[in-house]
């Protein structure tokens, strides 16, 4: 039947700062480890994400912040005002 944990230990034992893989790795935080389910079954440890999960997280964390670094203000703006968001789909983006 696969293995089973009790709810409280799939609550409090994947928590970031139980991850020992996970210590010294800059996106951490953004990052949160992997999905518990994926990590079980391909390392047989909710807490162990694979290690090419991990490289390819980072590399997409590393080409997100690029590219906003590289956006204008303006193009900062645009992107993380809702506003504006709501606006370019009700128009159609007819930029």
């Amino acid at each position: 039947m696969g293995n089973l944990i009790s709810k409280s230990d799939f609550l409090v034992e994947p928590h970031i700062s139980n991850r020992l893989n996970c210590t010294n790795c800059w996106a951490k935080n953004l990052c949160g480890g992997g999905c518990h389910h994926e990590n079980l079954d391909l390392t047989g440890k909710v807490t162990t994400p694979p290690i090419h999960y991990c490289i390819l997280t980072q590399k997409q964390l590393e080409a997100t912040l690029y590219l906003y670094l590289r956006l204008t203000e303006e193009q900062r703006e645009i992107l993380l005002e809702k506003k504006n968001m709501k606006e370019l789909v009700k128009n159609g983006n007819q930029n």
